[in-house]
């Protein structure tokens, strides 16, 4: 089973929830072609980035997402409210 915690914002508030789902398989693709032009267009540190490789998922079923709940903003290591916001929504999951 793999987790993830996943984090937006809206209305100057910070929101998680909590995902599990199986395995999620994954196939290493050839790519033949790759225009790369709007993502260099945008993103100017793009156009420094190394090609590794690309890879296929056919998809993942039966996911499951925890309640939301508010987080606050990340803070930098040894914040004094302590734990992490991944941490905190670990504890909010089980209470």
């Amino acid at each position: 089973m793999e987790r993830y915690a996943a984090f937006n914002c809206g209305g100057g508030v910070s929101m998680g929830f909590r995902l599990w789902h199986e395995p999620w398989e994954q196939r290493p693709v050839d790519i033949r072609r790759l225009d790369l032009q709007m993502l260099k267009a945008h993103w100017r540190w793009f156009d420094g980035a190394q090609w590794i490789g690309a890879n296929y998922s056919p998809g993942v079923g039966n996911v499951a997402m925890g309640s939301p709940c508010a987080v606050e903003v990340p803070r930098p290591v040894g914040n004094k409210k302590g734990g992490s916001v991944v941490e905190r929504l670990e504890s909010s999951a089980t209470t």
